[in-house]
């Protein structure tokens, strides 16, 4: 499956028999009691998502998230509700390198923390459906400690303090 495939639409068509919608979200709770045998001469067909945007990376919940399409990308947040501003984080999202990955072009580096503070920035543009924003995890550059050191230590000291 590929990240825009519907698994809620999924549509098998027996012969002899109406075609029926499966929604593999709700099967997969289910257990082995959600299973779907499948017979010979069976047809599948797995729709691709409509309206949505994938998030990826250090958000809070990754995934498939709806759009309505040519919402600026500081609007597709602010206005997402919780789970989408929390992807918002500067504690755990370098939001300064956000990747907007669009089917049938290069990625683009969009400047979140900028598009936040300046609505009218360039990097504000409008989501297409099927698009794919990576929010890469923050960085911590600190400096190591004395603790971190310690640390390092502390098993090599019981080790010698045997000896």
């Amino acid at each position: 499956l590929t990240t825009l495939a519907d698994v809620e639409n999924v549509e098998l068509r027996r012969a002899g028999e109406a075609s029926q919608r499966i929604n593999l979200v709700e099967r997969l709770k289910l257990g082995l009691n959600g299973k779907v045998a499948l017979k010979p001469g069976d047809e599948v067909f797995i729709p691709e998502q409509k309206d949505r945007v994938i998030l990826l990376g250090a958000a809070p919940r990754p995934g498939p998230s709806a759009l309505k399409p040519g919402t600026p990308v500081r609007d597709y947040f602010i206005q997402g509700g919780p789970e989408l501003a929390g992807a918002l984080n500067p504690s755990t999202v370098d939001l300064g390198a956000v990747e907007l990955l669009r089917p049938g072009q290069p990625p683009r580096k969009l400047d979140l923390k900028a598009v936040l503070k300046q609505p009218r920035h360039k990097d504000n543009i409008a989501l297409e459906p099927g698009d794919v924003l990576f929010l890469p995890p923050r960085e911590l550059r600190r400096r190591p400690s004395a603790l971190d050191y310690a640390a390092q230590l502390g098993p090599l000291s019981f080790l010698f303090g045997l000896f």
